[in-house]
């Protein structure tokens, strides 16, 4: 059914918690983010238990802080409340695993460490799947990749190896959706199907990269907002190219006024391209890691000077 179709029946029956689940299913496959959130912000309302719809809301949050400033994201009020409500699924489900690395990832997209071991280890592709996603947010690819890995080889029909490319899609992992689609591809009668998903992986390949193209050509002119605004477009659409991390790292670095949130974001892109980049010689990493020592200790002074300008001292 649409969404047209779904609202409709909402109409009808408002306080279905299945039709306004369903809704905002297909909201998060439309990348319509905002509209995905608040309904699954209204079933968790009316069942705080709804794990499908704690999932969700996380993998929504995902999507929307790689599309925007994340700093000034993470401190709303809209964030908080999307924390109270995953912890409280968690505290009446504290044995679902795929629940707690939802409230893990969603802990380290606001910046907290986490450490995923301790969380345990996935026993099956569902597990395996929210693992592999909750790596994501925190920018370990390699792991990430390893975990997706395993579901796609263990997908044993063309129905389960669509479902694993089509979500790999949806989440912007375009390097896992790709190989998914690939390996259904060989499945008889999956040929168009799989045409199509590669297609759909090669529109997506293509717009990052008219973006961040364009975002460099901004950067290069000092029109820096404008191509912070085109790194975050390009990091959404293909979060796995360490060209483009370290673009808008060095965008966020060079913005002014300086603040702290730029910083503490141009250190976390810093990161994420050094994970995109397993063959750097020794001295660049050393060189890099030196960079994001000093962002990060600046940033902190910066923190601390701002807070005292907000308390009026």
């Amino acid at each position: 059914m649409s969404i047209a179709e779904l609202r409709s029946g909402l109409e009808m029956m408002p306080n279905n918690p299945d039709l306004h689940l369903r809704v905002a299913d297909q909201s998060l496959k439309l990348e319509k983010l905002d509209d995905a959130i608040k309904e699954y912000k209204t079933v968790l309302d009316a069942n705080p238990q709804n794990s499908p719809a704690a999932k969700g809301l996380t993998r929504a949050y995902y999507l929307k802080a790689n599309k925007e400033a994340t700093g000034a994201f993470f401190v709303s009020n809209e964030f908080e409340s999307a924390q109270r409500m995953i912890d409280q699924a968690v505290k009446m489900n504290p044995n679902d695993m795929e629940l707690r690395l939802a409230q893990a990832k969603l802990r380290s997209m606001a910046g907290v460490p986490v450490d995923l071991a301790s969380i345990g280890t996935p026993t099956n592709d569902g597990e395996r799947i929210a693992y592999a996603e909750a790596l994501l947010a925190q920018n370990n690819f390699k792991d990430e990749d390893a975990q997706m890995n395993m579901v796609i080889s263990n997908a044993a029909d063309a129905k389960q190896t669509f479902a694993v490319a089509d979500l790999a899609l949806m989440i912007k992992d375009l390097k896992n959706a790709e190989a998914a689609y690939k390996k259904a591809s060989s499945y008889p009668g999956a040929e168009e199907r799989a045409k199509r998903g590669l297609n759909l992986v090669m529109k997506a390949k293509d717009s990052a990269r008219q973006d961040m193209t364009l975002a460099d050509d901004l950067a290069r002119k000092n029109q820096l907002p404008s191509a912070i605004d085109k790194y975050h477009a390009s990091i959404y659409g293909n979060p796995k190219v360490a060209d483009t991390r370290l673009g808008i790292g060095k965008a966020l670095e060079r913005s002014r006024p300086e603040t702290s949130k730029d910083l503490k974001e141009a250190v976390v892109q810093y990161k994420a391209f050094m994970a995109l980049s397993p063959d750097m010689p020794p001295k660049e990493v050393e060189k890099m890691n030196k960079k994001i020592e000093s962002l990060s200790n600046k940033a902190y002074k910066l923190e601390m000077k701002e807070k005292e300008r907000a308390r009026g001292i």
